[in-house]
């Protein structure tokens, strides 16, 4: 899995953020539920089928960086 920027105490110790490198805008802040929902599925029976993937948890961030 690879998560993107998720609401944490770590989000905003991060280096990048902190010095201002990375500007991210709050209402692109992921939650650790957005995570558990994706993690709740890889360990379900509707994911018996997924293999050998990435599933990216980061609400589309990355798709226009």
């Amino acid at each position: 899995m690879l998560p993107g920027a998720i609401e944490t105490p770590f989000l905003h110790t991060n280096p990048n953020v902190d010095s201002g490198n990375e500007n991210i805008d709050p209402r692109e802040f992921g939650t650790v539920d957005n995570v558990a929902a994706a993690i709740a599925f890889l360990a379900s029976d509707e994911a018996r089928f997924v293999q050998g993937a990435t599933l990216v948890v980061d609400g589309g961030r990355t798709c226009y960086l």
